[in-house]
């Protein structure tokens, strides 16, 4: 099943790998495809004022000398004055108050203008908005310091969000074959300490899609989003908190393309029992609405089924996952409970070096500081 966001902000749906009429499933029961207007998009539209739209071009990020920097963030700087107060508040608390290190290179503002491809103007609003989900997730006076996970060290991450990424949800999976980042979902992973607080969650996953931000230097390469669909008696219930606002964050603040994937692994002979498959459907529309139904335009959700032995593996693998970087549960060779805790291990003895940066290792120009 292939769920793809419409223009109207809809979910058109197309079966590839089940037969309705085999198995009785009537998608639009099952809120597949939406018969009210929960998902539909605002038709009135925000203007752009042409007088202070700004377009500029950037070469790759390694061909920028620090005089090209400095011009982009100046034109950067004149947009963002002609910006309302309540519009660019948060940004403007983090910049008195935040460290060098945090403004420049953990949130470099030219990754914002990449990702438009130097669209200034679109640029500073996402950079504005940025700062709005960060001080809205974190308590407003860790805010604005680093991303680190050094107990040691001053960071906006506390200790319900570092138990939350040594349970693995989420977790960062292997790069593909060509180098894209992907992140793994699996709601059987939540930690019980942070059961009850889902900011918890929310806050790990700001700090992973940050330091997939980290790894590449190119924003149009986009980030994998594998979610893991459990069928079984019982679903671990659907995190309408982290649900709601976490892809809201991802898709309006940070200067990242998202590519969701759902995986529903079934029980031998589940694709027959009606009882599943009702089951695996409700899951889907649980994803699908709560995570993606209102930026639906932006992009298509593939659906996986494990009809036959293998096929979410394949599925995964045909993506550029490699084999070793399948999780095991789908037959693959990705054991998440020892990569996890290897992860953070590795991750908190990178930032206990003396010249850590956090988060990140260089700005958007390939140099530190």
């Amino acid at each position: 099943i292939t769920l793809t966001g419409s223009r109207d902000g809809g979910i058109a749906v197309m079966s590839h790998l089940l037969d309705r009429e085999q198995y009785g499933l009537d998608l639009r029961n099952y809120g597949l495809i939406p018969q009210h207007d929960q998902c539909q998009k605002n038709p009135a539209k925000k203007e752009k004022d042409n007088a202070q739209y700004v377009t500029l071009k950037l070469q790759h990020p390694s061909a920028l000398v620090r005089s090209e920097r400095q011009n982009a963030l100046f034109q950067l700087e004149e947009v963002l004055n002609t910006f309302p107060s309540d519009q660019k508040e948060h940004y403007l608390t983090a910049s008195r108050t935040a460290s060098r290190e945090v403004l420049n290179i953990e949130v470099d503002p030219l990754r914002f203008v990449r990702y438009y491809n130097g669209d200034i103007r679109a640029a500073a609003e996402r950079l504005c908005y940025y700062w709005k989900a960060r001080y809205e997730i974190f308590p407003p006076h860790l805010a604005a310091l680093p991303l680190t996970l050094d107990p040691n060290s001053p960071s906006a991450l506390q200790e319900g969000d570092i138990a939350v990424l040594k349970a693995g949800f989420p977790a960062i999976m292997a790069n593909t074959l060509q180098g894209q980042p992907a992140i793994y979902f699996d709601r059987s992973r939540w930690s019980s300490s942070a059961r009850e607080d889902s900011f918890y969650r929310l806050r790990a996953l700001f700090y992973l899609v940050s330091h997939v931000l980290a790894q590449d230097n190119d924003p149009s390469n986009g980030c994998l989003f594998f979610h893991n669909i459990v069928p079984q008696q019982g679903l671990v219930p659907v995190d309408y908190v982290f649900a709601d606002n976490g892809i809201r964050y991802i898709m309006n603040a940070f200067p990242i393309h998202v590519h969701p994937h759902g995986l529903c692994m079934l029980p031998p002979g589940g694709a027959s029992s009606s009882t599943l498959m009702d089951n695996a459907t409700s899951a889907i529309a649980d994803i699908v609405s709560y995570f993606y139904g209102p930026h639906g335009s932006k992009f298509q959700v593939d659906v996986h089924f494990e009809i036959n032995p293998g096929d979410i593996c394949r599925a995964i693998m045909a993506q550029g996952i490699p084999w070793e970087g399948v999780p095991s549960t789908f037959g693959g060779g990705w054991d998440l409970d020892c990569s996890v805790e290897q992860w953070y291990q590795d991750q908190l003895q990178q930032q206990q070096q003396p010249s850590f940066v956090p988060v990140n290792h260089k700005d958007a120009t390939g140099n530190v500081g």
